[in-house]
């Protein structure tokens, strides 16, 4: 891992915007399609980044992106994006801001699709979109997610300073490698400091 430092191109409101666009001006380069947001631990600020990453890439580079509730258990992303909306489907999507949908989950009870279906969303999903941004429970604590990052492949990692132990960390990038995924991104949320400051971000 590199110790990563970029200036900014332009002020952002708050820390984790400004987080936020650190990070994807150097996941930009990948070319991606297609990641999975994810904890060690949970409560770790995942959600929370997943749509500050939504957002800014599509200010950055004007990217269409769909931004999709991947935790069953705890649908935090749908509940803060969609609270108030009138569906009749709840798998219906819902645009959020220009440029950016929200799916707002696939689970049926509690849990996701099976395999054969996720891909297929996915699939479908970047036909309409340059971007799909899942979040997702933590990895310590959901099969799903794991399955989710086998598929996907690519993921950036959560991690609170005082909450996520060293050995969490390393549980995380086990389970990842494990998976034949890569891991993209580790992000420290310094929550109660400066939240979401960069740790560390994979070459």
């Amino acid at each position: 891992m590199t110790l990563f430092a970029r200036k900014q191109p332009r002020e952002w409101p708050d820390p984790v915007a400004e987080t936020a666009a650190r990070v994807w001006l150097d996941l930009r380069r990948h070319s991606l399609k297609s990641l999975v947001v994810t904890g060690c631990r949970g409560g770790e600020g995942a959600t929370t980044l997943a749509e500050a990453l939504a957002r800014v890439a599509q200010q950055i580079d004007g990217r269409r992106v769909l931004l999709i509730d991947a935790n069953p258990i705890a649908p935090d992303l749908s509940s803060r994006l969609a609270a108030g909306a009138d569906r009749e489907d709840p798998a219906a999507r819902i645009t959020i801001a220009p440029g950016i949908t929200l799916c707002p989950g696939l689970a049926a009870g509690s849990v996701l699709p099976p395999d054969a279906e996720l891909t297929r969303f996915q699939d479908q999903a970047q036909k309409a979109h340059d971007l799909l941004i899942w979040d997702s429970r933590a990895i310590s604590l959901s099969l799903d997610t794991r399955r989710l990052i086998g598929l996907v492949g690519l993921v950036v990692l959560v991690t609170q300073s005082d909450v996520t132990r060293a050995d969490h960390l390393a549980a995380a990038m086990n389970e990842i490698a494990a998976l034949s995924a890569r891991p993209l991104a580790v992000i420290r949320n310094r929550a109660g400091r400066t939240p979401f400051s960069i740790s560390a971000v994979q070459d």
